[in-house]
């Protein structure tokens, strides 16, 4: 018994009597940790960003196929007439209750109803998503709107979404800036002057830059035929 009472005292002494981290280790752990746990959240919400960012450019494309196949059979998307306002302007019937009950809104979207059977759906993003007939040409086009999107995710989604998968797609808008298809002249290419005055998709990251302001209050509209 004394033997060992007297190894258990040299082995406290080699190892200095430390019994716990001091001040000094203690912080330095708790400074490596904090660096660790911030750089794996920014890591994370730069994913969770990516993948919202993908989920409303798939969800544009698959919304814009199920008005186009509702409407195989009737020639047209609506009469065109204006009969709603969106944004202080005047557009044709609201297509989004016939995309709701037809079951045909994409996972990751935010779809509310209200009291009054009033669909409402949100991007991932949380903006509002509006498909409407255009007001012009008889009912022959409509359109896929999105607002209240923050300029980096603007400019992340005008410049991925924008290409030859986007079946019947005539025109993209960035707020006030229009972006056409070239209509067969493939030569002039991104970033040239469209067939009225605009300019040509696909959409380069400089254009989405020039075109995204800053702040949450982008809107984004895709227009079809």
């Amino acid at each position: 018994m004394l033997l060992s009472f007297r190894n258990s005292r040299a082995s406290t002494r080699r190892l200095g009597g430390r019994r716990g981290f001091t001040l000094l280790e203690a912080i330095g752990f708790l400074t490596v940790a904090t660096i660790i746990v911030a750089s794996t959240l920014g890591v994370y919400d730069q994913a969770q960003i990516a993948l919202r960012t993908n989920q409303t450019i798939v969800a544009v494309g698959l919304m814009s196929t199920a008005v186009r196949t509702l409407h195989t059979n009737v020639g047209r998307y609506g009469t065109g007439r204006r009969v709603r306002t969106i944004r202080s302007q005047s557009y044709g019937e609201d297509l989004m209750p016939i995309i709701a009950r037809s079951n045909s809104i994409p996972p990751g979207m935010q779809i509310s109803v209200d009291s009054g059977g009033v669909f409402t759906v949100r991007s991932p993003f949380s903006g509002e998503i509006e498909i409407a007939v255009r007001a012009t040409g008889a009912g022959q086009s409509f359109f896929i709107e999105i607002g209240d999107l923050a300029q980096d995710v603007c400019i992340n989604i005008a410049s991925q979404s924008v290409g030859g998968s986007y079946y019947g797609l005539e025109s993209v808008t960035l707020n006030s800036t229009i972006f056409e298809r070239a209509r067969g002249v493939q030569e002039r290419g991104p970033g040239t002057v469209g067939p009225t005055g605009s300019q040509v998709y696909p959409i380069t990251p400089v254009q989405a830059e020039a075109a995204c302001i800053p702040g949450g209050q982008n809107i984004m509209r895709w227009t079809y035929t």
